[in-house]
């Protein structure tokens, strides 16, 4: 009987749970032998080979050593944790593929990988991590395109090439009393080690919070108005060609910052002008005041208007200024009413913090346009400023819990800069 470090009875055991499970996943079960397990998928045939079930059963003992934390696609013992890690370059796409292919063919290495040292790996998922989360939907994938070419007479596929391997940082020998202690020794050991390889390879990964097999989020999902059918676009508006850039721009990633950002800077693009427009009008209804003449007095007037706009207007009663000249009020409780519902909480219209400033958004129209203007500015200017000026404030500090409630902002900034765009236009 096929064993290594285990018994027949513990190969056994493995086996059967293995074809169970794959049979509650609809593979068809098609026969086994005394070392192997044969099954049918879409059309495919498909082998549990003895290694594998060996792997699993070794894995089975071993396992009960480890928790799935601090997230869904990590595991960590006392004494080892791996973690998927996702690129961050999305404007550039290209060359980060290519890097990575590099990273899945030759494992990167963190210091020196003797059994008595702490050190890490970055590279393809290890058959423990794959075995970990064997029966998870995320790691599932169909490689159609290759099932498609194969000869019907080729040989049974491997089951476990029926899974995507992510590529994972891996750090060894941690070395402590508690999972929680492995946690933090861990996870300072890996932002080292990915601040090396941006540093000294120029490749830029993070820790991917959720599987990123999963698609686009929900908050991405989200789609206010009706959606345009058909492939026959019109061409009759001419649009500002510099904000238009700043939305593509905001398009092309998948970071939050600069998406927010970006979004953010269509409208700060017209903060002066409209201010303008405000002191131009008070100005006008001075001139056309058939009391007006050229006096002492009424001259000191007007330059008094000009001395009080610029003391009195800070950018967010410019942005409150922007979002009154090109945002209708209706729509925009509307929106925010919509979005509220279809992520089942009110991020907006309950009093809630924002970077330790408190804020509600009233959704009437004498409050929802300033009180939506100052939240807004409260999150860029967290964005912006990272001084620690002001300790007593709570700073944002990209990959942390900010990141999510940044990216739950950025439907309204893309429905707000859509709507600046569009009004905009000529």
């Amino acid at each position: 009987m096929y064993t290594i470090g285990g018994t027949i009875l513990e190969y056994n055991v493995a086996k059967e749970f293995l074809k169970e499970e794959y049979v509650n996943k609809r593979f068809e079960f098609l026969k086994e032998t005394e070392l192997e397990v044969f099954l049918k998928f879409r059309g495919i045939e498909w082998v549990i080979t003895r290694e594998d079930i060996q792997e699993f059963s070794d894995f089975d003992e071993r396992k009960l050593d480890y928790q799935v934390t601090p997230v869904e696609c990590s595991v960590c013992s006392t004494d080892y944790r791996e973690h998927v890690v996702i690129p961050i370059e999305t404007y550039r796409r290209m060359p980060i593929l290519f890097r990575l292919r590099r990273i899945e063919e030759h494992e990167i290495v963190f210091g020196d990988p003797s059994p008595d040292n702490l050190y890490a790996t970055i590279g393809l998922a290890s058959n423990f991590f794959i075995n970990y989360f064997r029966f998870n939907e995320n790691l599932f994938f169909s490689s159609f395109r290759r099932m498609f070419r194969r000869d019907e007479k080729e040989e049974p596929l491997d089951i476990r090439e029926f899974y995507s391997r992510p590529i994972t940082i891996k750090i060894y020998n941690i070395s402590e009393k508690n999972i929680n202690r492995a946690l933090i020794k861990s996870s300072n050991k890996i932002e080292d080690c990915l601040f090396s390889l941006s540093y000294l390879k120029n490749i830029p990964l993070w820790l991917a919070e959720e599987w990123p097999y999963k698609g686009p989020s929900r908050i991405r999902d989200f789609r206010f108005g009706e959606s345009y059918n058909g492939w026959h676009l019109p061409l009759n508006t001419s649009y500002n060609s510099d904000i238009i850039r700043f939305y593509q721009f905001a398009m092309s990633t998948d970071i939050p910052e600069l998406k927010f950002l970006s979004f953010y800077q269509i409208l700060e693009y017209f903060f002066v002008s409209v201010s303008n427009e405000k002191l131009y009008e008070r100005m006008e209804y001075r001139l056309k005041d058939p009391r007006f003449t050229i006096s002492t007095i009424n001259l000191d007037r007007l330059v008094q208007d000009v001395i009080s706009h610029r003391r009195e207007t800070d950018e967010t009663e410019m942005l409150k200024n922007v979002l009154s000249k090109f945002i209708d009020k209706h729509e925009l409780i509307e929106f925010i009413k919509s979005y509220e519902s279809y992520i089942g909480k009110n991020i907006y219209s309950k009093r809630h913090s924002v970077f330790g400033v408190n804020i509600e958004v009233k959704l009437e129209e004498g409050h929802v346009i300033s009180n939506i203007s100052k939240h807004i500015k409260e999150v860029r200017n967290a964005l912006v400023h990272s001084t620690d000026r002001y300790e007593s404030k709570i700073r944002h500090i990209p990959f942390t819990e900010t990141t999510k409630k940044i990216e739950e902002d950025i439907p309204l900034l893309k429905y707000l800069a859509e709507r600046v765009i569009i009004s905009s236009a000529t």
